[in-house]
């Protein structure tokens, strides 16, 4: 990666700088609209001078959705920081608001550990009726459930009043997900620069038309690339994630509020409820470019077609599409960027790592059945529970009928098989002992297996990583909104691996 980036960086910077006049005056606008501090500004007014981007992005989900959301933004930051100073050269972290998805189950879920370290689950009922619109223009509803909710499971703490004041102002100043999305991004990162964009901005789809214009003339052929793509991974022995039926198109229309796929065949487009004829779409495309929505194989190229974009800064779903999107990539010529997997992180409170600690595990031991650990913590404790001691007691009690088996062999078998019977019932009451004794020493340490489980379910839950689950409020509800900085600048660049981080406020 170190050499691809420095190659990246030295092409990028050897090209005359891009124009994005157009850009960054809608980008002032809109940031300027959603409490976007000095800043980010500056970096907006270093894009129309041609700065180099790294850029990542994500649905709008509740209260900003799971970490992984707040990961892919620190490493945007802090990789665009790495630039800058290493490089010599502006670089700015951008973060593309994925308000046009039409996926609302997967961003209407937030998950926080209760005050009993129970994991609660909250979908917003007012949301729910708005199923198939993009998740960025559906209506802010529903406040009184959603801090209802909150206050019920989160803890009374110093910093509980700053975090709902936080979510309020924002609340009560947007006018939909898209919109309070970027007011809390912006106001937890905008002393970073972080530079929020909202595609369902009528002068960003403006920006999209040249592709989209491309798109029109040859519509399968994105769709028949990716196809050839995925055959030849296939082939190679590569799992598939992008899947494409040979006739559709790669964007979407909005009708009726609602986002809709778009075939192609016998010279005409069609939605599941209209049709459309060549000329007809690409006058709906001059007059109303808010109507078209790219779909995953033209979003990210579209992005970088307004961007230039030196990074991208992925999760291990979205890794997976790009090496399918090369050859789109090249026919709309527009340059692919580098792709960068986001730091992938769990955050070990104090009172976890004291478990962990107290009973010598790694976090990732945890990945383990709890009654298994608590087995191997009873026999590496108490001789009378350790293996050893009973595979001893076994080879010492059934040896002398061992050698009394194989005197009678040679003598009486009717004899041998009455030994053989007495040595496994023998064995089978030796197991029964073992077993009966482990068992009494993991009663005794009820209390620290509760813990386990406890600091289980906190690492894993339900066998996935935390931060797919839990929600940044729940540390910024203990520890106060300075918490943040303190990750920022904790959270490691090195990619590849995952990483368990110790972090508690008195680290800051």
């Amino acid at each position: 990666m170190p050499g691809q980036l420095e190659a990246r960086v030295s092409q990028l910077k050897s090209q005359p700088p891009p124009k994005r006049e157009k850009l960054a005056a809608h980008l002032l606008d809109y940031n300027a609209q959603m409490g976007a501090s000095q800043a980010t500004f500056d970096n907006i007014n270093k894009l129309a001078e041609g700065a180099l981007v790294v850029m990542t992005g994500q649905q709008p989900g509740l209260l900003t959705g799971p970490l992984y959301t707040i990961y892919k933004a620190i490493s945007c930051l802090r990789l665009a920081r790495h630039i800058a100073k290493t490089y010599h050269c502006p670089c700015v972290p951008v973060f593309w608001n994925a308000a046009e998805d039409h996926d609302l189950a997967e961003v209407n879920r937030l998950y926080m550990l209760n005050r009993e370290d129970e994991w609660q689950y909250l979908e917003l009922n007012a949301a729910k009726e708005y199923q198939g619109q993009a998740v960025g223009r559906i209506p802010l509803e529903g406040w009184d459930e959603l801090w209802g909710w909150l206050d019920n499971i989160l803890p009374d703490t110093d910093f509980k009043s700053g975090c709902k004041q936080l979510l309020q102002e924002s609340w009560e100043t947007s006018a939909n997900w898209g919109e309070w999305f970027s007011r809390l991004m912006l106001k937890l990162f905008g002393k970073y620069g972080l530079v929020l964009v909202d595609p369902n901005q009528t002068p960003i789809r403006q920006l999209m038309s040249p592709v989209l214009e491309q798109v029109l003339k040859n519509p399968l052929l994105p769709a028949r690339l990716t196809i050839e793509a995925a055959e030849k991974l296939q082939q190679a022995g590569y799992k598939i994630q992008l899947r494409r039926a040979a006739k559709s198109c790669s964007f979407f229309i909005f009708e009726y509020q609602k986002r809709q796929p778009v075939s192609f065949s016998d010279g005409r487009f069609y939605t599941p409820g209209a049709s459309y004829s060549p000329d007809e779409l690409s006058s709906m495309l001059q007059q109303e470019p808010e109507r078209f929505s790219p779909s995953v194989v033209l979003r990210p190229i579209m992005a970088d077609y307004m961007f230039n974009t030196a990074v991208y800064v992925a999760g291990p779903g979205e890794i997976a599409y790009f090496p399918q999107l090369k050859a789109v990539y090249e026919y709309l010529q527009v340059a692919m960027p580098l792709i960068r997997p986001r730091t992938s992180l769990s955050i070990i409170e104090t009172r976890i790592g004291k478990v962990l600690r107290k009973c010598g595990l790694s976090p990732i031991m945890l990945q383990k059945d709890v009654g298994q650990i608590m087995s191997e913590l009873t026999r590496q404790r108490s001789r009378l529970a350790g293996s050893a001691l009973w595979e001893q007691t076994r080879h010492e009690a059934l040896e002398p009928l061992r050698r009394l088996r194989n005197e009678a062999l040679a003598q009486d078998q009717s004899l041998a098989a009455a030994i053989e019977s007495a040595m496994g019932k023998i064995a089978w009451q030796l197991n029964q002992l073992e077993s009966k004794t482990i068992q009494l020493y993991k009663k005794k340490n009820s209390t620290l297996t509760a813990q386990l489980k406890r600091a289980k379910s906190y690492l894993f839950p339900e066998q996935q990583l935390q931060e797919r689950r839990l929600n940044l409020f729940y540390f910024l509800n203990k520890y106060g909104l300075d918490w943040l900085d303190g990750l920022v600048e904790c959270t490691p660049l090195e990619y590849g691996a995952h990483h368990f981080m110790g972090f508690t406020i008195s680290a800051l």
